[in-house]
């Protein structure tokens, strides 16, 4: 495969587009990067280019390695959150025990921006390496009090708390569809916690 990355589509292109350059640019990255920060750095061209063609998002909604906000008095700092989806950014994911430990880490992070947002409701969260994907799973009943089942949440199986797929366009566009949905409210916490909490439907697709 080619070492020339990608070209992103042209502005105006539509969410299959985007998916399908997402798509490509992880298989890139697998191939000819080496740790999670250099596949980071290549996603988020396409992630933040697709998110200002398709909703007309702001780059600055997509953030990293910050704390939640003073409200959370855990040093612990988020990975990346993209306006209202916290991922969880992995290279290694292959055992059961990697799994769980990005699981738990995904968990962790939206639990700390749901307490800092003080909403009834969260933002979603997601584990990615380029190679797979980890959606938030929920049921209908789960999802009105999504967070009730976490106090046994670190307990294994973790990594059964999401939906694991392998890369794919369709899986890229699921993605882009949780950051999407409801992207008219404003970029704020209070508006963010009520675009992606588990009850939006971005949580049940």
């Amino acid at each position: 495969m080619s070492q020339t990355p990608p070209a992103p589509p042209q502005p105006k292109h539509d969410l299959d587009d985007w998916s399908r350059a997402l798509h490509e640019i992880l298989v890139r990255a697998r191939e000819h990067r080496v740790n999670e920060t250099e596949l980071r750095e290549d996603a988020d061209k396409v992630i933040i280019a697709a998110c200002a063609d398709l909703y007309g998002l702001s780059d600055l909604g997509a953030t990293a390695e910050r704390s939640p906000g003073p409200r959370h008095s855990t040093r612990k700092h988020y990975d990346k959150l993209y306006w209202g989806v916290v991922v969880e950014w992995e290279w290694r994911l292959s055992s059961d025990a990697e799994h769980d430990h990005a699981a738990a880490q995904a968990l962790d992070y939206l639990t700390m921006v749901r307490a800092s947002a003080r909403q009834d409701e969260a933002f979603t969260s997601v584990v990615a390496n380029g190679e797979e994907w980890g959606f938030l799973a929920t049921t209908d009943d789960e999802a009105e009090d999504l967070f009730a089942l976490y106090p046994g949440a670190h307990t294994p199986p973790v990594r059964k708390r999401l939906e694991w797929r392998v890369n794919s366009p369709a899986a890229c566009r699921r993605f882009l569809e949780l950051i999407g949905s409801h992207h008219q409210q404003s970029v704020t916490p209070r508006g963010l916690a009520t675009s992606f909490g588990p009850s939006s439907q971005s949580a049940k697709t």
